[in-house]
């Protein structure tokens, strides 16, 4: 399957209001796709756990990045079997007041193989946030949060990088030093390199920002998480006489677990186990 453009999950949500928790409800994800959560928030409660429903994104890509008062974090969320629309909930282990997040969907990469990431903040106007991938076929995603409201100026993203249209959020009220505001980028790479999301002219504030590429795939079967899942997979069951060359690999959101068949046409079941080996 082909990388194809970041699909934003409907309306991105921010809060002003003290709590643990802040909820985007019925995000819809088909049996084709991952979703990438960008979250943005004040500093001093840690970073928070997200969950689709009752599964668990992961951290895979690039931890926490903060500055000053805010902090951004990039959680993922394997493919799965199965479409279905649930919440996306985040929640911190105490309470805090300004946050904010922006919901992905994206097909035809490796969630489970980080190409390349980073993070980087500063205090100023969001500059450049960039990484270097040895992989060709990447998927680029970058997320700005500045300590900001949402009525600042946006600025203008760089060569290569291209914005997602309505993925921005943040909330409003004074002081401006009080609230949040984060937006996304991306890029699709044919070939190896720096990938770089750059911006200039947006309001100077306190940012971080989170860049992360993730190989494209590999497969006839849309739920190929690609090369790493299929030596997690040979790796965890040892064995020498499983033929992992046509494999294909299927999340199976009713038994919450990964299940590897012999061909794409998941005919034969090889083996399976559970969600956090891969």
């Amino acid at each position: 399957m082909a990388i194809s453009a970041p699909n934003l999950k409907g309306t991105p949500v921010s809060s002003k209001t003290s709590t643990t928790t802040l909820t985007q409800n019925s995000v819809s994800a088909t049996s084709a796709e991952a979703l990438v959560v960008g979250v943005v928030y004040d500093t001093g409660a840690g970073a928070p756990t997200v969950k689709w429903g009752q599964r668990s994104l992961r951290q895979k890509s690039t931890a926490t990045q903060s500055h000053g008062g805010i902090a951004v974090a990039t959680f993922l969320l394997s493919y799965i079997k199965n479409s279905a629309t649930r919440n996306i909930v985040a929640t911190w282990s105490s309470a805090i007041t300004a946050k904010a997040m922006i919901v992905l969907g994206i097909t035809g990469v490796n969630i489970t193989d980080v190409a390349a990431k980073q993070g980087q903040t500063a205090t100023g106007s969001p500059d450049t946030s960039s990484a270097t991938s040895t992989i060709a076929d990447t998927l680029s995603i970058a997320f700005f949060g500045s300590e900001g409201p949402s009525s600042d100026t946006t600025g203008t993203v760089g060569s290569g990088h291209t914005v997602i249209a309505s993925a921005r959020v943040g909330t409003t009220g004074a002081p401006p030093a009080s609230n949040v505001t984060i937006d996304a980028t991306y890029e699709i790479l044919s070939s190896t390199g720096t990938i770089q999301a750059t911006k200039t002219g947006a309001t100077s504030r306190d940012w971080a920002s989170v860049i992360v590429a993730l190989k494209g795939s590999r497969g006839t079967s849309n739920n190929m998480p690609g090369d790493s899942a299929m030596i997690s997979i040979s790796e965890k069951f040892e064995s020498q006489s499983l033929d992992f060359s046509n494999a294909a690999l299927m999340f199976n959101e009713e038994q919450d677990r990964w299940e590897a068949f012999e061909s794409s046409d998941m005919s034969t079941l090889i083996c399976h186990a559970g969600n956090d080996w891969v």
